[in-house]
């Protein structure tokens, strides 16, 4: 995986140097959907991305949010050119590039990267999961580990869940965590113990779930597996998922 890595080092890094170029300026936003923006920065980091990946591995599928699967093989690179476009436009700090590498069905490299804050939390398979800066964004010194809370009456929860009863629910039983830059980073720091994605696309879960069980934790679908296509998604640090899934299974997706 070292040439994999340091060519996602490299694009993550380029990616987030083009972002910060459109970073809290005036930019053409495009709807893809209703409350789902689409810009020119969007545009070029996926570019890049997708022009780069496909030139050094040539014979690898690409499946990009913003231009779907380029080829098809049994490795491709999973991609989000900015997670949280609407906090980028809002000039917010919790955006950045998703970067993922599947090889059989299976997650092997995943990225997750804050440009503002210059961070990247990223994982490899078997080998663990790590935070890093943008001086050394490769590092291998600051390995990370989630929580060992087991009781949901001190657990800290979080997600990607607009108001309603899902989020009642968790807020119910435990206390929901709203000021972080990355959920998904602050779980595998073990600064968070739970967090619910209700309706993340297989670019949002990619690197993340790979992240998370690299981290000692899991990642969940609504059935109890571990597929990223199904959009919902938990991940917790592996101690809470019962007693979870008991109290959110009134709003698990059937």
């Amino acid at each position: 995986m070292e040439k994999e890595l340091e060519v996602v080092r490299e694009l993550a890094r380029e990616a987030g140097r083009i972002l910060l170029e459109f970073y809290a300026k005036d930019t053409k936003v495009q709807w893809k959907g209703r409350d789902d923006p689409v810009t020119a920065a969007d545009q070029a980091a996926n570019e890049m991305l997708a022009h780069e990946l496909s030139r050094r591995f040539p014979g690898d599928a690409v499946l990009s949010e913003e231009r779907g699967q380029i080829s098809s093989a049994a490795r491709r690179w999973i991609l989000d050119p900015i997670d949280m476009t609407h906090v980028f436009l809002a000039g917010g700090r919790e955006w950045g590039t998703h970067i993922a590498l599947e090889e059989g069905g299976e997650l092997t490299i995943g990225i997750i990267t804050r440009p503002t804050e210059r961070l990247r939390w990223w994982a490899v398979r078997g080998e663990g999961a790590f935070l890093s800066d943008s001086t050394d964004p490769l590092s291998r010194q600051r390995r990370l580990a989630v929580s060992s809370t087991s009781a949901l009456k001190t657990a800290r929860v979080s997600g990607y869940v607009g108001e309603g009863p899902a989020r009642a629910a968790l807020s119910s039983v435990a206390n929901w965590i709203d000021d972080e830059v990355s959920i998904i980073g602050a779980l595998a720091e073990g600064r968070l113990d739970a967090v619910l994605d209700a309706g993340g696309q297989v670019w949002d879960h990619a690197p993340a779930a790979l992240l998370i069980t690299e981290a000692g934790g899991r990642f969940s679908d609504p059935r109890g597996g571990s597929r990223i296509d199904q959009r919902w998604g938990l991940y917790t640090n592996g101690l809470l998922d019962d007693d979870l899934r008991a109290v959110l299974a009134p709003h698990c997706p059937k």
